[in-house]
């Protein structure tokens, strides 16, 4: 249960904003979630292919943004989607 004595410095808006994942077309799409030979070596060690697409997910959106994300699963399906059709991690 929320606090009523809780300070509110932004709006919800400035919230998802600073804190949800960024919005990426395409072409941004396949710039952030590529992977160079560095991060494919340690994708590569993670045996199931749901965390490997989580792995990708998240490092592209660190490398857009530095703040944390919240509500994983909910917040990245569509990304974790778009992985899993046709980038890197087509098989294993």
């Amino acid at each position: 249960m929320p606090s009523e004595k809780r300070l509110k410095i932004l709006t919800e808006a400035e919230i998802a904003d600073l804190f949800g994942p960024p919005e990426l077309n395409p072409n941004d799409q396949r710039f952030f979630f590529a992977l160079n030979e560095i991060e494919l070596a340690h994708c590569q060690k993670i045996r199931r292919r749901d965390q490997r697409c989580m792995f990708v997910v998240l490092l592209g959106y660190f490398k857009v943004t530095l703040c944390s994300v919240s509500e994983l699963p909910s917040e990245f399906r569509m990304s974790t989607q778009t992985i899993t059709d046709g980038f890197q991690l087509k098989a294993g």
